[in-house]
Parts: C-alpha cells; structure tokens; sequence
C-alpha cells in the first residue's frame, strides 16, 4: 500500500508541477520580486478552475485522459504485483 501511494503521490505531484510551470509562463517577476500575471491571464486560470469536465475543449480532455491513464496504469502494475505474490 506505502508503494501504491508513493506511486500516486509521485504522479499528482509531477501534475501539480506541470501546472505550475505552466502558469508561471504566463507572468513575470517585477523588479522588487513580486510575481506578476495579466488580467486576461488570470481570468484563463480563474476559468479553467471553474471549469467543469463537460465543458472542457477537446485538447484539455485530453490532458485529463492522460493524466486518467497514468493513474490507471499505477493501480493495474500494483494490482498485478499482488497478484504475483
């Protein structure tokens, strides 16, 4: 089970990081090192937040089946690893 979740907590973190490095394009650093986003910018995050499943574009589901299948493929190695036991 620690495994199974290691697992996991590996795939989610590398999907939070994506993200991340993804919004972070988005903006800049002023001078004095605060972190700056535009406004049509911010309202894209702040849509994609809200955003339910349904309405995605096809392009983000795609992202999201993805991210489904990395998941999918961690339970299925560790299902088949205990059934090896």
């Amino acid at each position: 089970k620690k495994q199974l979740n290691e697992r996991l907590a590996a795939l989610v973190y590398r999907t939070w990081t994506r993200w991340l490095t993804q919004m972070f394009s988005k903006g800049f650093f002023d001078i004095e090192g605060r972190w700056i986003m535009s406004k049509e910018a911010c309202d894209e995050y702040t849509t994609k937040m809200t955003k339910k499943y349904v309405w995605l574009s096809d392009e983000e589901k795609a992202w999201a089946r993805a991210v489904a299948e990395d998941i999918l493929i961690i339970f299925y190695t560790y299902k088949e690893s205990k059934n090896d036991k």
